[in-house]
């Protein structure tokens, strides 16, 4: 009879089931491994964003963004919280306590955009009184470079010799903003000035519009996902609180997969009637006729309405219950910032 023995004496079939047992154990640990790194693909979450850029009524918007900081560490609930260079540079000379909290705060991630005077801002139609798209590439990459390094001259709409723009939020709060927008005057000065802010650090971007999926990207920057844009501001004229804001906001968006709210707020929303500083900029507040430098900075007075206390308190009881809302219901709207969709992916 054939021996059943291999070469170091061990039965073929033996052998065949232990290599078997082996391969299943394998297998087993691949699975669980891939299994424990997928992504989630289910559920909402929603992302509380303050756009802050009043320059003018400086003193209000200390106020009105410390106060927001507030709410999100009663309720723990993370805020993204836009600066632009204009308003940094006040904080920073008047309130140092306000940028020891953006920077040290849990619940607060700060993030970077654009207004006017910089020259390259998008929502002032033919705001670009510095040729830039008459530049070559190369020439364009240096000015943008200096003015996200430098100060903003808001009369002349110059740099100063001075620290300023993305880089100064970036060495003053200690990271780089994860999120800028780069929704600019034109294409070819949006896909430079990504290169910029991807260079400095910069890991996402912001596309209105259209609905945007946890992973796409734009000329190299992940985009911030978004199914509903979400104007809470807009909804005091309604008389909403925040559970009929996000029942509202829900209403809105698909009804499978993984899916985000953009929860949006501007720090004078609860103060100014109309962005503050229009007038300086431009002829009308619908931003369509800009004005040229060297630009008035005192044209805002007289001209922007301040709000009474009683409307304005109506804007932070709707933010308040919002953010309410969100801490009482996290499994259902699971408020996250853009720093956690890092553990989304």
């Amino acid at each position: 009879m054939a021996s059943s023995r291999g070469l170091f004496g061990v039965s073929v079939l033996k052998a065949a089931a232990y290599m078997k047992k082996l391969f299943l154990l394998f297998a087993l640990l691949i699975t669980q491994c891939t299994a424990s790194n997928e992504p989630i693909v289910e559920g909402v979450y929603t992302i509380f964003s303050l756009n802050v850029h009043d320059f003018v009524f400086a003193e209000e918007s200390i106020e009105a963004v410390s106060h927001v900081i507030d709410i999100h560490e009663a309720y723990n609930v993370p805020v993204d919280i836009y600066v632009d260079d204009q308003v940094f540079q006040i904080y920073v000379e008047q309130a140092p306590e306000l940028i020891e909290r953006l920077k040290t705060s849990p619940v607060v991630t700060v993030g970077y955009h654009l207004r006017p005077p910089t020259p390259y801002y998008s929502d002032y139609k033919d705001f670009d009184y510095l040729g830039l798209n008459e530049l070559s590439d190369e020439e364009l990459y240096t000015t943008l470079l200096n003015y996200e390094e430098h100060k903003l001259d808001l009369e002349t709409g110059k740099t100063l010799d001075a620290p300023g723009g993305y880089q100064f939020v970036k060495d003053t709060i200690g990271y780089a903003p994860p999120v800028v927008s780069t929704i600019v005057s034109s294409r070819r000065i949006q896909k430079i000035l990504s290169q910029i802010y991807l260079e400095k650090g910069a890991a996402y971007t912001v596309v209105h519009g259209r609905s945007i999926d946890l992973g796409e990207k734009q000329d190299g920057l992940l985009i911030r996902p978004e199914h509903v844009d979400y104007k809470l501001y807009e909804k005091v004229k309604d008389g909403f609180d925040g559970q009929a804001a996000f029942e509202d906001a829900l209403s809105q968006i698909p009804t499978e997969g993984l899916r985000f709210i953009g929860m949006k707020y501007h720090e004078n929303n609860f103060y100014t009637v109309g962005t503050p500083f229009w007038p300086i900029y431009s002829t009308d507040s619908t931003k369509t006729q800009p004005l040229e430098p060297p630009f008035d900075l005192s044209a805002a007075e007289g001209v922007i309405e301040n709000r009474s206390s009683e409307a304005g308190a109506t804007y932070w009881e709707l933010y308040e219950s919002t953010v309410k809302y969100a801490s009482e219901h996290r499994d259902e709207v699971h408020p996250i910032s853009v720093r956690g969709l890092e553990e989304l992916m």
